[in-house]
């Protein structure tokens, strides 16, 4: 590092050499406030940096403003005289202000954080939130895709979009990865044109390809047939959504959610099963297709809320 980003890490270095920092007002005491801006300890916390002094970065961010406002405020004080000509001492500034509360952050969101203030991906991979399920449908990993006469289907999170021109019209090629390797895959401009939103930095894509060798620059390419986000994914590949229900469960509340929730005839869904149970005697529902419902992140959190995370069940095979 070079200039300012020097000095301020050499300020940093040579106050934590002193003893441990004990919370972000003692860090802010302690630093040269002339090096170490609010942006870059706003930076820092992001990174990871603090987590020694609290795991959730959410509430460090939250307070870094007020801790960085009350040390300042401390630090104006300290030299000045009170009327009685007696120093203004350590409590010059007020007492401490009150640490503000936050609910951590998701995986994805400390990720995207660590890379909004490294330029990369720090303490995981992005598509390790989506792993677990997504290798339910699609079973082929990115570092032994080969050359195949038919389609497959692929995925990744989308970690950079280029448009080319081509004889064909525009052209987009995506970056997917997937934590064992990384794949161009080409989408032609029809296809362009109608998942414009799933073509973004970080999301996840799921892609029908053909994969064939390029004898131009020696490796595989990719061309897209079909794109999917996760919701869409799951309204093809699951069988059912299943509800787990008991004897306390509440019939118009189920209603209230399959009313909302249902897909329409203009949104991919999937079929309903109430698995319920009371007692001794147990059964499993299958509703009909008029109450398909929708498979997005949104609304499985929505069942979620109203049960909880074992109760409700995206079944596959």
């Amino acid at each position: 590092m070079k200039g300012a980003g020097e000095a301020a890490i050499r300020s940093i270095i040579e106050a934590r050499g002193e003893r441990p920092f004990t919370d972000l007002y003692d860090f802010r005491r302690r630093i040269d406030r002339r090096l170490v801006n609010r942006r870059s300890v706003e930076a820092l916390v992001r990174a990871g940096a603090f987590d020694a002094l609290d795991a959730n970065r959410a509430r460090l961010l939250a307070n870094v403003a007020p801790a960085m406002e009350f040390a300042d405020a401390q630090a104006a004080c300290a030299d000045q005289v009170s009327l009685f000509g007696e120093p203004g001492g350590d409590d010059g500034g007020g007492a401490e202000p009150v640490w503000r509360e936050a609910s951590p952050w998701t995986d994805r969101q400390q990720l995207q954080e660590e890379k909004s203030a490294l330029g990369f991906f720090f303490s995981g991979h992005l598509f390790e939130g989506y792993r677990a399920e997504v290798r339910r449908f699609v079973s082929q990993k990115l570092e032994t895709v080969q050359p195949q006469p038919q389609a497959i289907w692929l995925a990744g999170v989308i970690t950079g979009v280029r448009t080319q021109m081509t004889r064909r019209g525009k052209m987009v090629f995506a970056t997917l990865d997937d934590g064992t390797g990384s794949l161009d895959v080409a989408v032609y401009n029809e296809l362009v044109e109608q998942h414009r939103r799933l073509l973004r930095d970080d999301e996840l894509l799921i892609v029908q390809a053909k994969v064939s060798r390029d004898d131009y620059s020696g490796g595989f390419r990719a061309t897209a047939e079909r794109l999917l986000d996760l919701g869409a994914a799951r309204a093809e590949f699951a069988r059912a959504l299943r509800l787990h229900l008991n004897g306390n469960a509440c019939a118009k509340r189920l209603r209230e959610h399959l009313q909302r929730l249902a897909s329409g005839d203009d949104l991919p869904g999937c079929r309903l099963e109430i698995a319920y149970q009371r007692d001794e005697a147990q059964c499993l529902m299958r509703l009909p297709d008029q109450w398909r419902v929708r498979m997005d992140d949104d609304s499985l959190t929505d069942w979620r809320r109203w049960l909880d995370q074992t109760s409700v069940e995206v079944v596959y095979g």
